[in-house]
């Protein structure tokens, strides 16, 4: 079974609702398991790059940094690819 044909099964599994954070959990899991087998790594390295931006990204849904000053500063230091202007 190929990449696509596992992201559409679990799609199919989680109610055909792409925002369930099972659904985007497992496949940014299938993507991160499918890239270490793109040969040659110097093609592999940008794809290694960006599955820690996309785990971030769909596992936790950005917040509104308004709401607590001390959410900003804990990101600027933690995580400073989610600071979004």
């Amino acid at each position: 079974m190929n990449l696509f044909e596992q992201i559409c099964e679990d799609y199919r599994a989680h109610g055909r609702d792409w925002t369930r954070p099972g659904f985007r959990a497992v496949a940014v899991h299938r993507f991160g398991v499918w890239r270490m087998s793109v040969r040659p790594k110097l093609l592999r390295a940008p794809l290694s790059l960006r599955v820690e931006d996309a785990a971030v990204m769909f596992a936790e849904p950005r917040r509104n940094l308004a709401q607590d000053p001390m959410d900003l500063a804990h990101l600027f230091f933690t995580q400073p690819h989610q600071l979004v202007v």
